[in-house]
């Protein structure tokens, strides 16, 4: 939850594209008939309550695929700013 604040707080653009999907891979882990890929917001809210999910490593294993869509500038910041707020505060 501090990490999200902060980043509203200081880079309220990166935050909100942090809202919208993100292409992960299953890396391996799928099941019958799923497929490779998936998107996820790495925040969200749901039945009132902050969510929250983010492996960077999935989401570069979905980029090396071709059918995800590919992340655009913005949102590789976002995820670096994500990353530096959870070293700095963590």
């Amino acid at each position: 939850m501090t990490v999200h604040k902060v980043m509203l707080e200081r880079r309220p653009d990166l935050a909100a594209l942090l809202y919208q999907p993100i292409w992960r891979s299953r890396l391996g882990e799928e099941r019958s008939g799923e497929t490779m890929i998936y998107p996820l917001p790495v925040f969200g809210v749901r039945d009132g309550c902050f969510t929250s999910h983010y492996s960077r490593t999935y989401v570069e294993a979905a980029q090396m695929l071709p059918d995800a869509a590919r992340m655009a500038d913005a949102q590789w910041e976002a995820l670096d700013l994500l990353a530096a707020l959870c070293d700095e505060l963590g």
